[in-house]
């Protein structure tokens, strides 16, 4: 090894280039949410939480329900009403 390359690989591991690379990667990182965030904007706090409620109801949908029949339609009724919101 000559002194250039071996400076450059003590460059390398060094304090400074190790802040400067953080640096660049959360840079990177925010960059890259903003510009997803302009591609795909943020939904609502209400409209995430609804997608995320219309897989329980499916399940229950589906499995057998150990109750009343009222409950097995109120469930399906649910489902409806979300869906309808979410379009």
């Amino acid at each position: 090894l000559d002194e250039k390359s071996l400076a450059a690989k003590l460059y390398e591991i060094s304090a400074e280039n190790f802040g400067r690379r953080v640096y660049e990667f959360y840079l990177d990182l925010t960059i890259s949410k903003d510009f997803n965030n302009d591609l795909y904007p943020e939904e609502s706090v209400s409209k995430r939480l609804a997608k995320s409620v219309i897989y329980l109801p499916k399940k229950a949908i589906a499995l057998p329900v150990n109750g009343s029949a009222r409950m097995f339609k109120a469930s399906k009724r649910q489902i409806k009403n979300i869906q309808k919101y979410l379009k």
